[in-house]
């Protein structure tokens, strides 16, 4: 009779055991789950942005010009203005990454439209992500505002 009596209170307890540690994780697992309401539409952004790795910067007279990984194996090219990147201007941007981080290409749209360029890459000219070309007609590659990157 004990026995019977031990087994079954091993049991019970085993059971309510098992029942507050699964109470209590799905309780931690409610609490880290992001709640479902829907984001206000006035806080809603109309803004994308696709990011792309750059392989080089040519600095041009009046532009530069970039070469981007467009796919696994392709490179495309783009110009973008020099005015682009003048204070006041909105339709380019430089920024300084760290010598470690590889430049990238941002390009954001809104409503679906071209909207600004920033172009991440150390600033030191004697990085190897820069170069210079003198005397050479890019202006098949320059960008205008309806620009989209190739993929």
């Amino acid at each position: 009779m004990k026995r019977i009596f031990v087994i079954l209170m091993i049991t019970c307890t085993t059971l309510v055991f098992a029942q507050s540690t699964t109470t209590s994780s799905d309780s931690v697992a409610a609490k880290n789950t992001i709640s479902s309401k829907e984001i206000p539409a006035d806080k809603l952004s109309n803004t994308t942005y696709q990011l792309v790795p750059i392989v080089k910067i040519y600095e041009v007279k009046d532009a530069y010009l970039v070469f981007y990984q467009s796919g696994e194996w392709d490179i495309a090219k783009v110009a973008f203005p020099k005015e682009w990147f003048k204070q006041g201007d909105t339709r380019g941007t430089m920024r300084n990454t760290p010598p470690k981080l590889d430049a990238f290409l941002t390009i954001f749209y809104t409503d679906g439209k071209f909207s600004n360029a920033t172009i991440s890459a150390p600033f030191n000219v004697q990085n190897s992500i820069w170069g210079v070309l003198e005397n050479k007609d890019i202006s098949q590659f320059m960008a205008d505002d309806s620009f989209v990157l190739q993929y």
